[in-house]
């Protein structure tokens, strides 16, 4: 499974959760069946996308930044991106669907951790909010690409689409500028897979090299 496909998978996931009713916030229930607590809930979705951060040793917040990183996620700067993670040990933690959106398990609906009562009794106890105090999280994690270890370079043209599928007709997620190195995710005939910042989309092998 690809990254882009594992991330659409776990965001699509969580948000399905946080749409359907039956799923609740509770500390003391919190294995899905059918409610979920913060970390819980993010463990549950990676899961679905055949990110399996429980064998790394996750079980809570406090523990989820090693197994986190053992499953391929890391740290980085800047805006976030569809299926980033925000995480701070022992406190919160939460996936960020984009446009500033995030979804997490936030409160039951005492607004507090226990749960008393199965499923979401005010429509918010796991929601999917903007929030303005991302930078106030410890880590931000993203989902490395896999990547072959080979990069390339933009060349015979200025500006290149890097496109979302491997045909002309599909839509633009970046564009590069001549002299632009990125790495190479797989390559095909006439596209090939890159990644540029983390971000993933296909480009014509008629505009770009190998870097030597």
């Amino acid at each position: 499974m690809e990254r882009q496909e594992k991330i659409n998978k776990y965001v699509n996931e969580i948000c399905a959760i946080a749409l359907d009713p039956k799923h609740g916030y509770s500390q003391e229930n919190r294995d899905g069946d059918p409610d979920f607590d913060c970390s819980s809930l993010v463990l549950h979705c990676l899961s679905i996308a055949g990110i399996d951060a429980r064998c790394k040793g996750a079980t809570y917040t406090g523990n989820m930044y090693s197994a986190l990183k053992k499953c391929g996620f890391e740290v980085v700067t800047g805006d976030g991106e569809k299926g980033d993670i925000y995480l701070t040990p022992n406190s919160h933690v939460l996936i960020y669907i984009g446009d500033k959106t995030v979804c997490h398990a936030v409160e039951d609906e005492n607004g507090k951790a226990k749960g008393a009562k199965k499923g979401d009794q005010t429509g918010k106890e796991i929601r999917m909010e903007v929030v303005n105090n991302l930078d106030s999280y410890k880590y931000h994690l993203r989902l490395k690409g896999g990547t072959t270890g080979k990069k390339g370079i933009v060349t015979n043209c200025y500006y290149l689409n890097m496109r979302q599928g491997a045909n002309g007709n599909s839509a633009i997620v970046r564009v590069l500028s001549k002299g632009q190195i990125f790495d190479i995710v797989k390559e095909g005939k006439d596209w090939t897979l890159i990644e540029v910042h983390g971000k993933q989309g296909y480009i014509n092998n008629a505009y770009w090299e190998v870097v030597v």
